[in-house]
C-alpha cells in the first residue's frame, strides 16, 4: 500500500499514502512510486488511531497516526492523493478532508472530501506496487461526513450530510469508480445525517441524526431502499438529552452503541458522550446507560468517535484534540469526567482505529 516517505518531514518521517504535490502535480490510477520503505501494515500497531484534522485551508489538513495511548503521533499522512477529482487532477482550493478510515488489512486508505460547488467525494487509494486511486463520480455526494467500509457486503456506506442521504458504494472498483449501489434517501422525517456504523453479523445500520435521533435499518443491505425501521432518542428520566448526533460506533459483543452529540455547533461547551445497550431493539425514548459532559469532559464538539480496546476515542474539534475516555462499558452514571488522556489535533474532524 502506502509507504513511508525517505526524508524527514516536520520533524518526522511522513507516511506517504498518495503522491505529493512537490513530487508530481497530477495523480492518476497509473501514477508509480518507487521509493522504498516499510508499508502502513509494518509502521502501524493495533490500536492506533488514525485522526483528521480539518482547520481553514486545505493546506493545513491532516492525517495522524497516533499512539493508542495519545502518548505522541507516529506519522503524519500524506494526503495528496484525497485530492484528486474523477479526472485524475488535484482539487485543492476549497477542499476539505471529513473523514479518513483504515481497511482491516491496512492496504487502503478511504477519505470523505468536501469539495467546492456541491460536489464532495468518497476517495481511495490502494497499494499494490503503484498507488491506485478510486473515487465516485462527479457530483454524487454533496457533502459527505462519517463513513463505514463493510468489508463483509463488499460495500462503503455514506452519511451525505449536504445531501440528506445515505448513499451505499461498491468497494469493487469500475474503470477508477466506485459505483453507486443504492442510495436512502427516507430519513424518516426532515433531518439530516452526519455518521453511520454497520453492523454485518445482523445486517443493521445504526444511523446518527443531526436531530438528535437515532435511525435503525434492519436488513440494510438485504432490503435496499427503505424507510428506517425505527428511529430512537437518547433519554435520562423519560425525557430526551440528545440534540445533535454526530459520531457513533457499535460494539456487537456488548450490543452496544456509543455515541456522541455536538449540541450548537457554535458552543464549545455543551458536547456529550452517550452509550446505549441493547442497541439492536432500541426504539423511542431510550434509556442511556452513560452520559459525559461538562466542562471537565472536554467535551463541546465530539464530531466523531471510535470503539477500541474497550475505550472510546473522540475527535474534539471545539477543544483541539483527540480524546480517550477507558472503560466505557463499565460507565453507568451521568456524569462530567475528565478524559484519561489528550493529545493536540487542531480541529479534528475523524478518528477511526488500526484493527
Amino acid at each position: 500500500m502506502s509507504l513511508l516517505s525517505n526524508a524527514l518531514r516536520n520533524g518526522g518521517l511522513a507516511l506517504a499514502l498518495g503522491v505529493s504535490f512537490a513530487a508530481c502535480d497530477t495523480v492518476t490510477e497509473s501514477t508509480p512510486i518507487t521509493a522504498a520503505a516499510p508499508t502502513l501494515a509494518e509502521a502501524s500497531a493495533l490500536g492506533d488511531i488514525v485522526a483528521a484534522a480539518n482547520p481553514s485551508g486545505f493546506e493545513a489538513d491532516q492525517g495522524l497516526l497516533i499512539r493508542k495511548n495519545l502518548s505522541e503521533t507516529r506519522f503524519e499522512l500524506d494526503l495528496a492523493w484525497a485530492y484528486t477529482d474523477e479526472t485524475g487532477k488535484p482539487v485543492r482550493e476549497g477542499s476539505s478532508i471529513q473523514t479518513i478510515k483504515v481497511s482491516d488489512d491496512r492496504t487502503q486508505v478511504y477519505a470523505t472530501v468536501d469539495r467546492p460547488n456541491s460536489k464532495g467525494a468518497l476517495v481511495r487509494v490502494t497499494r499494490d506496487g503503484r498507488d491506485i486511486i478510486d473515487i465516485t463520480n462527479n457530483g454524487m455526494l454533496v457533502a459527505p461526513k462519517g463513513f463505514d467500509v463493510v468489508e463483509e457486503f463488499g460495500v462503503t456506506v455514506v452519511a451525505d450530510f449536504g445531501g440528506k442521504a445515505i448513499q451505499v458504494f461498491s468497494n469493487t472498483a469500475v474503470n477508477g469508480r466506485l459505483p453507486l449501489v443504492f442510495a436512502i434517501t427516507d430519513l424518516g422525517g426532515e433531518r439530516s445525517v452526519w455518521d453511520v456504523v454497520h453492523d454485518p453479523a445482523n445486517d443493521r445500520l445504526y444511523v446518527a441524526g443531526t436531530d438528535g435521533v437515532l435511525l435503525v435499518y434492519d436488513d440494510f443491505a438485504a432490503t435496499g431502499p427503505q424507510a428506517p425501521t425505527r428511529t430512537a432518542t437518547p433519554a435520562i428520566d423519560g425525557t430526551g438529552i440528545s440534540v445533535n448526533l454526530h459520531g457513533i460506533d457499535y460494539d456487537l459483543a456488548s450490543d452496544m452503541l456509543v455515541l456522541t452529540d455536538v449540541g450548537s455547533p457554535a458552543d464549545p461547551t455543551d458536547g456529550q458522550l452517550f452509550t446505549i445497550m441493547n442497541a439492536s431493539t432500541a426504539s423511542g425514548l431510550t434509556e442511556v446507560v452513560a452520559q459525559i459532559g461538562g466542562p471537565n469532559s472536554m467535551l463541546g464538539n465530539p464530531v466523531d468517535v471510535v470503539l477500541s480496546n474497550g475505550a472510546a476515542y473522540v475527535a474534539e474539534k471545539s477543544n483541539d484534540g483527540v480524546l480517550w475516555f477507558n472503560n466505557i462499558f463499565s460507565r453507568t452514571s451521568s456524569e462530567d469526567a475528565a478524559p484519561d488522556a489528550m493529545i493536540a489535533v487542531t480541529k479534528a474532524e475523524s478518528v477511526d482505529a488500526i484493527r
